[in-house]
């Protein structure tokens, strides 16, 4: 499940909801699934899979504490060991594992309930980009210091995009931004006071 691929991680959570919401469909569980409660509940959820969205680990969680008391009204009535208490908490922990895998994988849009992926390789690709745009600016003002002039410019430029994508950029990439700002101040630095690095 947690191999960084959006579409089978997608696939996993939604074919795993879709299978609990068709076992609520059946019986014993019809009683439960016509509460309207639940049927609000599976029809926001319902509606954010077909619309390719992540439920919220929030959703996921509510939907658990529901099963929950109707387990406990279950065995009040049934008794602990009775087929339809087993099942229902065979469906609490399949959804608790499904609310764990997306607090991993998921993060909040800006403007409201919507999740999205947060991919492996988005973040490792940006932070290689800057990388190697790190390295081609300082490639760059070697080539200008070997020519005689001033690696100052190629500096300001370099700490220019760097702080430029700071405001941008945000989690495990503004690590590799924020390192590229301090590798240009310093060089700025010792450029400024005449001893050219590298």
């Amino acid at each position: 499940m947690y191999d960084c691929d959006p579409v089978n991680e997608f696939t996993y959570v939604r074919d795993r909801l879709n299978g609990i919401f068709l076992r609520l469909s059946e019986e014993p569980f019809i009683r439960l699934s016509k509460k309207r409660i639940i049927q609000r509940h599976l029809s926001d959820i319902q509606w954010m899979l077909n619309h390719n969205h992540y439920p919220t680990p929030g959703q996921v969680d509510f939907f658990i504490s529901l099963l929950r008391d109707d387990k406990f009204s279950v065995v009040r009535e049934e008794g602990r060991h009775t087929k339809s208490a087993a099942d229902i908490q065979l469906m609490i922990d399949a959804l608790k594992d499904i609310r764990d895998f997306l607090k991993l994988i998921t993060r909040y849009e800006t403007e409201g309930d919507i999740i999205r992926l947060t991919s492996c390789s988005a973040w490792r690709n940006t932070a290689l980009y800057l990388c190697l745009a790190a390295f081609f600016a300082l490639f760059i003002a070697q080539v200008v210091i070997f020519s005689g002039y001033s690696p100052l410019a190629v500096y300001f430029s370099g700490f220019a995009f760097f702080f430029i994508t700071s405001l941008v950029l945000e989690n495990e990439v503004l690590i590799f931004s924020f390192i590229g700002l301090v590798v240009f101040t310093l060089c700025i630095l010792f450029a400024w006071t005449g001893h050219y690095p590298g």
